[in-house]
């Protein structure tokens, strides 16, 4: 039977990648953001397009700081993953 290979460098690495990326799409919304009220101020003034997209833009600004939660948890379960690994598989060391 062959053991199972587990690269704690894999999941160091990739939740540090989660933290760029996560950086990166809140750089993103915040510019997506700034254009949807752009257009929500000066392209429509009164009506159900206007209320809509208003609506729309408020939606979209919860977004903002969900994916640095995300990130952030991310980040801890394979922390976690790779310390129980660790503690797991001591007698190899």
């Amino acid at each position: 039977m062959q053991d199972t290979l587990v690269v704690d460098e894999e999941f160091t690495e990739s939740a540090s990648a989660t933290i760029q990326i996560s950086a990166k799409l809140e750089e993103l919304l915040t510019s997506y953001l700034e254009i949807m009220n752009t257009a929500s101020a000066a392209g429509t003034i009164d009506g159900e397009s206007a209320d809509a997209l208003r609506t729309y833009v408020d939606y979209a600004k919860r977004l903002q700081g969900v994916l640095g939660q995300i990130q952030m948890c991310y980040s801890v379960i394979a922390q976690m993953f790779v310390d129980r690994l660790d503690v797991a598989d001591t007698y190899l060391y």
